[in-house]
């Protein structure tokens, strides 16, 4: 064997393991890249006024993406007694300070961190006020027969703890009013429109707010009781944050409906099939999808 020989042999094995060493690299980069940091967290609603010594817990944030997160807050000025769960909520117990609080919350996870600012606020007082600037983000939805609906949690102003009482217009005893102002209703309730007043009621008084919500239930499909929970369970690995498209974003999938319609009947693991990482969907889902474009694609 002469030198030349020697030598190429002892290279090529060394550059073999020199590109596992590459790729494996690679791949651990590619990994790390496809797991995507927080873009957005939001409370609704985003803020409390409660009496001195009251304890209290705020929703659980909703987050884009949707993912699992570390939470980490500043309190301006600081208070031991404001903290957060490793849910996301804001937790009180036992201030006794008065004063504005102003919440910072600092949201991490293996891509990195980011910190909103003045995200949520807190009013510790020791004297209350009443009920006032009741206010549904959504007031009016319409709802498909035979299917549930529920509120996003309302804003209020005024002293925590509220209770909530509703009448409806028709009278109907399948909408309900949970103990932090959700308004509910079941599968059974008939057709028609319900026009919703709530009362709501704390330490300082009681204020009726007339036609806060209303409910249209209807035999058209609908985007958030119809479409929106197929997106959320069939396509929620893509498209509920990140760089793709938010499809749980109603002006999202209202304005490519035709796209998702192509895709989703594609034939399953062909190039551009949706849901890209899961089965086809049955023929009633993707009809619902079909309808809800018949229908006007009704919010």
């Amino acid at each position: 064997m002469n030198t030349k020989t020697f030598i190429i042999g002892i290279l090529i094995p060394f550059t073999f393991i020199g590109s596992l060493i590459s790729c494996k690299h690679e791949s651990v980069k590619e990994k790390f890249d496809s797991i995507p940091s927080i873009q957005s967290i939001q409370y609704s609603p985003n803020n409390i006024e409660i009496l001195t010594g009251t304890s209290f817990s705020s929703v659980i944030p909703t987050t884009s993406p949707n993912q699992t997160y570390a939470y980490n807050i500043n309190v301006i000025p600081n208070n031991d007694n404001i903290k957060i769960n490793p849910e996301g909520q804001i937790t009180i117990n036992n201030v006794i300070t008065e004063g504005n609080y102003v919440i910072d919350v600092i949201v991490s996870n293996s891509a990195g961190s980011r910190t909103f600012e003045n995200i949520y606020t807190v009013k510790v007082s020791s004297t209350p006020t009443p009920p006032s600037a009741l206010n549904y983000p959504i007031d009016s939805i319409g709802v498909s027969l035979g299917t549930n609906s529920i509120s996003s949690t309302p804003s209020i102003s005024g002293t925590f703890p509220f209770t909530y009482s509703i009448v409806s217009d028709p009278v109907n005893p399948e909408i309900s009013i949970s103990n932090s102002g959700e308004i509910s209703s079941t599968s059974s309730l008939t057709l028609g429109t319900y026009y919703i007043d709530v009362t709501v009621t704390n330490s300082a008084g009681s204020k009726t707010f007339e036609n806060a919500y209303i409910i249209t239930s209807t035999n058209l499909i609908s985007f958030d009781s119809n479409i929106l929970p197929l997106i959320e369970s069939k396509c929620g690995s893509c498209h509920t944050g990140g760089s793709r498209t938010n499809y749980t974003v109603y002006n999202n999938s209202k304005n490519n409906i035709n796209s998702i319609l192509n895709r989703i009947q594609r034939v399953e693991n062909s190039p551009g099939f949706m849901p890209a990482s899961g089965s086809k969907l049955s023929d009633n889902d993707i009809a619902k999808f079909q309808k809800w474009l018949d229908d006007g694609l009704l919010k």
